[in-house]
């Protein structure tokens, strides 16, 4: 039987090739904490339209998206075997940081380096988000469960600025401003060339 016919077959019987799935490597404490987290919010009564979602993302100056497919059935995405594990590698790329609300973003900023609890709070807390959060009322900021986002700096200035709202353990995959990294990134592999620069590949992500 040759190959085509095997595709052919295949795909009368609904089985497709689709991009595989990449998820964070979750222990399973990890996913106690988040499951224990989800059954805590399920009935939150707080306007999520006041809640502000912050996140950093890198985006890779190379096409590739590492967008691999694996035939599977409709249903099947989240399938062990239809998943592939990755780490969050230290790769050449363009480091940013924004946050997003029903009603608007902040700034976009280029983070440079080893972005520790200190400088989180002094360049990015301090000039961008708490300026941003002012003109929401009962405002709730979320960011997730990353080192920096937890430390003693960064809950003490969280804790006067009243704006604390932390995911569950190892959440890096939990919050709505994930789609638009996502987006982002979409949109960078379509671009005709790569970027010559790193510059160039920033003014590339803030035109989207």
């Amino acid at each position: 039987m040759s190959a085509w016919s095997i595709r052919r077959r295949l795909l009368h019987r609904g089985s497709r090739a689709r991009v595989l799935l990449y998820r964070i490597p979750l222990t399973a404490n990890h996913r106690r904490l988040r499951l224990q987290w989800a059954h805590e919010h399920r009935a939150w009564q707080a306007d999520w339209h006041q809640v502000v979602f912050s996140d950093e993302s890198r985006f890779n100056l190379s096409h590739h998206d590492d967008r691999i497919r694996v035939r599977r059935y409709a249903g099947e995405r989240y399938l062990p075997e239809c998943v592939m594990e990755r780490h969050r590698g230290l790769t050449p790329r363009v480091m940013v940081c924004s946050a997003i609300s029903y009603n608007g973003r902040s700034n976009l900023l280029r983070i440079e380096g080893n972005l520790n609890s200190n400088r989180y709070v002094r360049e990015v807390l301090q000039p961008e988000v708490a300026p941003f959060l002012q003109g929401i009322p009962g405002v709730i900021f979320q960011q997730d469960n990353a080192r920096r986002h937890i430390a003693k700096t960064v809950r003490d200035f969280c804790s006067a600025q009243h704006m604390q709202l932390l995911w569950s353990a190892y959440s890096l995959d939990m919050s709505p401003i994930e789609h638009v990294w996502d987006l982002v990134g979409r949109r960078l592999a379509r671009a005709p060339r790569l970027a010559a620069s790193k510059d160039e590949h920033l003014l590339r992500i803030q035109a989207i």
